[in-house]
């Protein structure tokens, strides 16, 4: 089999089975007392954490299959397992996941839910007050952890856990409203970076996109310094939301 070596020339343990992939921006990998520089070939260990300031992401592989996920800032993960059961501790941040179908299941924890699933892709966000999952492939099993209450997420769905929205599985691509159409009383022109639109909650919400209309009493928010949203009235007035803005 392949054994994969630190740059230092230190041979990975033989626990740890997680590696980088790749590596960018200020990020860091916890050890203990030690604090190593994420970069590319470095070997992971259960129990490690990897910290991650805003504009930074990590790319993590595994040696016995093609399971991987990318971390992006700022964020902070925990390494729980990482054989053949692969387990993760989002504490904060968001990241993506794929775990093909010859692997094992993927599990991942965070202050609110529990996510578990196994020949899928899914994209796990970790917040103040909720955890929200979003399926992109296949089908995961996410529980709240404040009374157990499981539910099962298909592919172009996803699910909240937290904030003050009830754990259902809704959708991700609702039919948009028409510009013209009943309610409709702004249009989005410009999206950049993260940017959502939601209803009630902001824990609630789903990615914005140009194009689409915008109806009353409906919400937008920014995610990161560098976010954008432009939006148009009917008679031509025009607003530009900055980042982190609801």
């Amino acid at each position: 089999g392949l054994s994969w070596m630190l740059s230092g020339g230190e041979e990975a343990s033989s626990d740890g089975r997680a590696f980088l992939l790749a590596s960018s921006g200020a990020a860091q990998v916890q050890r203990g007392p030690q604090r190593l520089h994420a970069r590319q070939d470095l070997g992971l260990q259960a129990g490690d954490q990897l910290v991650l300031e805003e504009g930074a992401s990590v790319r993590v592989g595994f040696s016995d299959d093609p399971t991987f996920f990318e971390l992006k800032g700022p964020a902070a993960l925990r390494l729980l397992k990482t054989g053949a059961a692969k387990h993760v501790d989002l504490l904060r941040g968001e990241f993506e996941a794929s775990a093909p179908a010859q692997a094992g299941v993927f599990a991942a924890s965070t202050p609110h839910a529990e996510l578990r699933f196994g020949d899928a892709v899914a994209r796990l966000q970790s917040a103040k007050g909720f955890s929200r999952v979003e399926v992109s492939r296949g089908q995961v099993t996410f529980t709240r952890k404040s009374d157990h209450k499981a539910v099962r997420v298909p592919s172009a769905h996803y699910a909240v856990a937290g904030g003050d929205v009830d754990l259902a599985v809704r959708p991700l691509d609702k039919s948009a409203p028409s510009e013209h159409g009943p309610g409709a009383v702004a249009v989005v022109k410009q999206v950049q970076g993260q940017a959502f639109l939601f209803t009630k909650s902001p824990a609630d919400r789903t990615p914005l996109r140009a194009g689409q209309a915008i109806l009353e009493k409906q919400g937008l928010l920014t995610e990161g310094a560098r976010a954008q949203i432009v939006l148009e009235y009917p008679d031509r007035t025009r607003i530009e939301i900055g980042g982190d803005t609801i």
